[in-house]
Formats: C-alpha cells, structure tokens, sequence
C-alpha cells in the first residue's frame, strides 16, 4: 500500500514538476526575448542615425554610431545589421581617403552577405576601387551596383544619390580606361540632372582633368575654379582638397609655378590633417615634378621619395603615377637602370588594372630610356606600342579635343622617327611622321566622306606605295619636314623626305644645334639687337636666333613677334633657304612649272616658302611652282572627294567690305572694288556692304563652287577655333568663326581668304588650327590663305591678277604663281605678294 503511495506520489511530482519547469523555461525564453528585441531596436536606432549622419556630412558622429550599432548587431547575431554598419563605416573611411580600412570592412560585410547582390555593397566597392587604381574591377562594380539599385525599386533619397555618384565614378573610370568621350558624355549628363553640391564638386573636378589629359589647360582651370566655387559641405574635406590640388595642376599646366605651388601646399595640409593618405601621394607626387621643373633636384626626389612611402598607407592608390615620375626622375639623373624599374613596374601595373593612360605614358618614358641607352630594338617595340595604345584613345572625342590629345604625344612619335633614322631606316621614320601628322584633320575629312559620317573612322597610315602614289598621281615633287628633340625637348634636328613623282625617296637631316651654335648668344648682342628694334635698324648680316620658331617668325618679315622679345632682329630669307631648301635643293625639279607640295610640320607652317631666297638673289616662287599640304594622307582623301563631287562650277560666292563692322574694325573700301571686279570676272553679283551679314552668307555659301572673302580676318592663337572672318553686324556679332565654318557642308573647289592672317591660327600637331583648316574640314578642295597684315591695294591686284590667271590655265598653283610674279615687278618686297598661300587636299 505505501510502496503504490509512493508511487503515485512520484508520479506526480515529476508530472508537476515538469510542468513548473516548462513555465519556468517559457517564462525565461520570454525575459530572454524581451532584451534582445530591445538590442536590436537600439541597433536598428544607432544605424539609422548614422546614415543620416553620413548623408549630412557629420562623419565623425556617424562613424560612432555604426560602430555602436554594430557591436550591438554583433551581440545578437544579426548578420544584415553588421553587413549594412560595416558598409557604413567602409563609406566613411572612403570620404576620409582611407582606402585599404575602406576596402578591409566591405571585405568583412561580404562574409554577411546572404548571397543577394547588394547593390549599395559593390558601389562602394567600385568608388575604392577607382582610388586604388584597379579600373577594369571598378568598372565590373559600379556597373552591377547600379543596376542593382536601379531594379530594387527603392525609390529612397539617399538611393538615387547613391546611384548618382556612382555614375560619376563610372565617368572617371572611363577617362583612367582612356575612353574619353563616354566619359564627358557621362559627366556632363550627371552634371545636368544632379543639384548636389558633393556630387557637382566630384563631376567638375573630373571634368577638369580629363580636360588636362586632352592638353586643353585653360578649359581645365575653369571646370576646377567651378569645382571651388561650390559651396562646402561637411563631410567633403577631401573633395576640396582634391580641388585645390587639382587648380595647382592647371597653373602646373599653364606654366605659372608660383601659383601650382600654393594650391598644392594648402592642399597637402588639408590631406595631413585628415591623416588622407590616399590623396596625399597625389599631391606628393605633384610636388616632386614641380620641384623637378624647377631645377631642385633634391627636394624632387625628397617628395618622390615620400609619395612612394605612402603607397603600402594608401592601399596602392597613385602607384602608377609615382613609379612613372620616378622613373622620369633617375632618367633625367642618368640612372636608367633604376629608371628602367621603376617605368618596368608601372607599365606592367597599368596594363594589368586597366590604365590605358599611364600604360602609355610608361611605355614611351621607357622607349626614350632604351633609345638613349641604345637598345633601339626594344625602344621601338615601346614606342611603336606606346603610340598604339595612345591612338585607340581619341575614338568619339570632338576636333578639339582630339587636337589637343595628339598634341600630348607630339614627343613619342619625334622618338620613334630618331630610332628609325638612327637604325638607318628613314621610309620607315617617314611612315612614322606621317602617322603623327594631322590624324584630327584626317580624321574629320574621312568622316565627311563616309556613308556613317557620324561615326569615326579608323583611319591607318599610308604606307611607303601610297605615299608613292601620291607623288605620281599629283604629278608632284612632295617635300615633308619633321622636326626632332633630344632628351631636354630642345629642337635638335630637321628631317627632310623628297618624293619625286617617279616614286625615289630621299631622306636629308640638318643638325638643328649648329644654328644655336653658329650664332653667338650674348648680353652684348641680345642688348645690340633690342637697340636696334627700336631705332628701326635691321641687320641681315648678324642675325640672332636661338630656335627654329624665331626664324621662321623673322622669316615673315614681323620682328616684333619673335618668340624671345630680346631678338627682335629682322633674319633675311636668305637663312629660311639655308635651312629649308639648300639641304635639298639638288632634288628638287628644274622646270619652274613643276609643282612642290611642302608638307611642314609646327611653326614651319608659317614659312612663306615663296619668299625664300637664295645667294643668287632669286626668291623660290621665281624658280618653282608651290603649294602646301596639312599631310601626304589628306591628298588621297581629297582626291577621292573630288572625283565623286557633281557642281556648277559657275557658281560663286564674293563677299567683299562688310557693313557695319564689328566694333573696333574700320572699313575697307579696297576690298569692294576687288570684290566688285572678281564678281565680274566671274560673273555673279557680289555681296557687299550690309548685305555681307552671316545668315545671307550660310544661305548661298554650301551651293557655291568658289567662295572669295575680301574682308577683316582676325585669328586666334591660343583658341584656334575662334579665328575668324569679319561680316555685317546687321542680324548678329558679326564674326564667322571657323568652329561654325566647321559645321558648314561646303562643295566648294576653291577658297580665297582674302583678308589679314587667314593662313595663322594656334599651332598644334594637327598643323594650324584656324579659318583655313577648317574650310577644308567642312568639304573645300583648295584654300589661299594670308601669313600676315596684307596690304590693300597690292593684294587687291594680287587677286584680281589671279583669277584672270585662273580662267586661263584652270590651275590654281600656277595662277598664284604667276600672280605673284607680276605684282613682284610692280610692288618688289615680299610683304605685297608673298603672305599668300595655296593649300590643298
């Protein structure tokens, strides 16, 4: 009986005692839950305040609550809340330009990811990316991220600006990958559609130095001055030190080092005292190569030195460009050994991270170390490959700024011609020459002529048969100039090709260095030469030059624009023939009626080649027929123009003594009376006075076989494109500048500038960018343009002389030939018949 009492007692104990455990243990499970929802409420506080925090700029507070709430997420094992702190705390160190702290949290909060892409995730990661320099990766990031964040549908503030900055990365990558006009097309899109102060300081910033990668300087300096002038927000420091660094670039650029060296200080400081030192290397490095420039080597090497030392601090960011300078330095000290590692390394990093930019840029530093070293072999394999990458670059970019792109490798192709010569193979140098001519120009030529006419064409250089062809199919002996530099930049020869119409190539050099060496540079003369300018002396037995450039401006009979203003004596074109036309002189054809097409190259182009002169006296007009050529390619691309053009060669256009001129510009009576007589020589009716104005003009001028302006011409050597042709003010300013010549879809077979200086504009590796360049660019066959201020009535005669002479032999070579032979018997100096020129495609 007591033993079943027990039993039954038991059992309800344990039943009991079971049931008070499990309301125990609910109840516990219960307490438990209460704090840990609590935990995470807090978390879920903490973070949503930080990223408020972080859109506002308040980065200091921010970072503490992101790590508050993650350690909270920690506590409770919340793996999307430490994924979304941990990409917080990576955007802060970004702003911060601590790159390698960025790139160790995002790393961390993909351990957390669930698997989905996370679009505000690889964002971040591509904006780290881009600093450190690994573009192809950035790029892949960026893309996926927005995309991401584009389907999410989250329609979110900080979302959309979030997408917006990344496209602005994306822009910058495209420029570092040298895919340049995606990239100004991205950048000024964001710029359109974004009124954030961040993100309008990041795009103009960009801007301005893809505008300094294109060599155009002054352009750059205004999108940094509007990157400056955005108002400061927190949480931008880096933005506006990144500014500042970039405003001392463009004066860097631009040639005013005191004021490079002011902005780069003030921004070294800001960077130091962030402890940014992602952006630091940059500015480091930017002060090493001003140092350089300024003969301190020490200080450069100092600073060099530094930014290489912050490259294991900043993640690798600015690796390229501090190897490269480097590089460049231990070159100049003559260490090519160590140069050649440094420019090895960063070539090699370039290239494996997507650097088209600094892949070139190594590639032609160390093809010039292998040429002075020797080994032209493998300087050639570098340069040939450096120019490679180089002209994959311009695909997309507008006239301009292909311009100015080629200009920046002006030295790499000079490179290659010297490695082809020194290993005896000038055709080969002349191939080379040739593919460093005009590209633009070509460029913009070939389009006119293609069935795609708004895609670029790829366009390879002539070979040595079509430069033969040239010759034979012209009936013309072709003379290309190229001018070479040695290591310090300095002109150091002058390379000459002759390519007779039965297809013989000869090559002659002249040693540049003897003209500095022949004449003596001193105190006493330099002083003798400006006392004599100014008394109005001229000596032609002494002259005094230190470069080509100041020859061929004496040459032009203009000493006041000599290049040093010290040397402002008159040099006689019994020099320019020395130099120009001597060396060569025995090749060149003996019957005064067979043509020469010079082709120049730079200043040369502003020889007046008619007016040269040898020790006999005779000026070369008086012996030969002549014409220029921007390049030997642009004759074959204008042949097949004109073979394939149907117009009324009847059809004319004279404009001549617009009414009102422009202010500023006073009237030029002559030039209705030569339009008046050419307009009947043609018979048309010419277009005088107020009826010269621009919409008259752009309504006849794209129907007209032959076009003659007798009016003000106005050029513009720093902005090439905005030279241009005085007209009537009555319906607009009165200027037709050659960019709107440019967008013209001209037939016309013949262009007279006849007007002051038509023939100048800014020189450019493209040759001269101006009003003649660009008549041909939009569809003229030929063009006659002025080196000079002509005066009215021997010009006058000049032209009317040349159109009765046109009429006659329909050859416009010798019709300006002979033109100018008859105003030299009544009007002998060159300045009355000699600023003329023909050019022709």
């Amino acid at each position: 009986m007591k033993a079943k009492l027990f039993s039954s007692l038991l059992g309800f104990y344990l039943i009991t005692t079971a049931a008070t455990i499990a309301v125990i243990s609910q109840r516990n499970s219960v307490v438990l839950a209460q704090p840990q929802n609590a935990q995470k409420q807090q978390a879920d506080g903490y973070l949503t305040k930080a990223q408020g925090e972080l859109e506002r700029g308040s980065l200091l507070s921010a970072k503490g609550n992101f790590q508050r709430a993650l350690q909270i997420y920690q506590t409770i094992q919340d793996t999307t809340g430490q994924k979304d702190s941990l990409v917080g705390l990576a955007k802060i160190d970004y702003q911060e330009a601590r790159y390698t702290e960025a790139l160790f949290n995002l790393r961390k909060a993909e351990r957390y990811n669930s698997g989905e892409r996370d679009g505000q995730l690889l964002t971040t990661k591509g904006l780290i990316y881009l600093e450190l320099g690994d573009y192809h990766q950035a790029t892949q990031d960026l893309r996926i991220g927005v995309h991401y964040l584009q389907v999410s549908g989250n329609r979110d503030r900080s979302i959309q600006r979030e997408i917006q900055q990344a496209r602005i990365a994306l822009g910058e990558a495209y420029l570092y990958l040298g895919q340049y006009q995606p990239a100004l097309t991205t950048l000024q899109s964001e710029l359109n559609s974004t009124a954030d102060s961040h993100l309008r300081r990041r795009v103009f910033n960009i801007m301005g130095i893809t505008q300094l990668e294109l060599a155009q300087y002054e352009e750059a300096l205004a999108s940094f001055e509007q990157a400056l002038r955005v108002a400061n927000i927190p949480g931008d420091r880096v933005g506006k030190a990144k500014t500042l660094e970039n405003l001392g670039r463009a004066y860097h650029a631009l040639g005013d080092r005191r004021k490079a060296l002011k902005y780069y200080q003030q921004a070294l400081g800001q960077l130091q005292s962030m402890g940014a030192w992602g952006q630091q290397v940059f500015v480091l490095n930017r002060l090493g190569v001003l140092a350089g420039d300024l003969g301190l080597n020490n200080r450069a090497l100092e600073y060099l030195q530094q930014a290489e030392g912050t490259l294991s601090s900043s993640g690798g960011a600015g690796r390229v460009i501090t190897l490269i300078n480097l590089g460049n330095y231990y070159s100049r000290q003559g260490d090519l050994e160590a140069a050649t590692e440094y420019l090895t390394e960063a070539f090699n990093w370039a290239r494996s991270n997507g650097d088209r930019i600094g892949e070139t840029k190594a590639l032609s530093s160390l093809g010039a170390i292998q040429l002075q070293s020797g080994k032209i072999n493998e300087a050639i394999a570098s340069l040939e490959n450096s120019i490679e990458v180089f002209e994959s670059l311009s695909p997309g970019l507008r006239d301009r700024a292909k311009i100015s792109l080629f200009d920046t490798q002006v030295r790499t192709y000079s490179l290659l011609q010297r490695a082809y010569i020194t290993q005896q193979q000038p055709n080969e140098a002349l191939i080379v020459a040739e593919r460093g001519r005009a590209r633009a120009f070509i460029e913009l030529l070939a389009r006119r002529l293609s069935d795609k006419p708004h895609q670029d064409s790829i366009i390879a250089a002539p070979t040595i048969e079509e430069i033969k062809q040239v010759a034979s199919d012209r009936n013309s002996t072709l003379i290309t100039y190229s001018i070479i530099t040695d290591d310090t930049d300095r002109e150091s020869q002058l390379y000459m090709w002759v390519i007779n119409p039965a297809g013989n190539i000869e090559f002659r050099q002249l040693d540049l260095t003897l003209l500095r060496n022949e004449y003596d540079i001193s105190v006493a003369n330099v002083s003798e030469s400006t006392n004599q300018t100014a008394g109005g002396g001229v000596d032609s037995e002494q002259p005094v030059i230190e470069n080509l450039e100041n020859l061929i401006v004496a040459m032009r009979g203009d000493p006041t624009e000599l290049s040093n203003q010290s040397d402002r004596k008159r040099v006689s074109t019994l020099n320019g023939y020395k130099i120009l036309i001597e060396p060569i002189a025995d090749l060149l054809p003996t019957n005064p009626e067979d043509k020469i097409i010079f082709i120049p190259q730079g200043m040369l182009f502003l020889v007046p080649f008619a007016a040269l002169q040898n020790a006999d006296g005779n000026y070369l007009i008086q012996q030969h027929t002549i014409q220029i050529a921007p390049s030997i390619q642009t004759l074959t691309l204008n042949q097949s123009q004109a073979n394939s053009q149907t117009i009324d060669s009847s059809q004319a256009l004279i404009i001549g003594n617009p009414e009102p001129m422009p202010e500023d510009l006073f009237p030029l009576p002559g030039t209705e009376e030569e339009a008046k007589t050419i307009a009947q020589l043609l018979d048309v009716n010419p277009i005088l006075k107020t009826a010269a104005t621009e919409t008259a003009i752009k309504e006849q001028i794209t129907q007209a076989a032959t076009i003659h302006f007798a009016t003000h011409g106005l050029y513009n050597d720093v902005q090439g494109l905005q030279s241009s042709l005085a007209l009537s003010t009555i319906d607009g300013d009165g200027f037709l500048t050659a960019e709107e010549i440019l967008d013209l879809d001209l037939q016309a077979e013949l262009v007279v500038l006849s007007a002051c200086n038509t023939g100048r504009g800014k020189i450019t590796g493209d040759g001269v960018v101006g009003l003649s360049r660009s008549f041909l660019a939009a569809g003229a066959q030929s063009a006659i343009a002025s080196l000079w201020y002509v005066p009215d009535l021997s010009t006058a005669t000049l032209m009317i002389e040349f159109y009765q002479n046109l009429e006659q032999t329909n050859d416009k070579a010798q019709a300006l030939r002979q033109a100018m032979l008859t105003v030299m018997e009544q009007h002998p100096h060159p300045l009355n018949w000699a600023s003329f020129f023909l050019v022709e495609q």
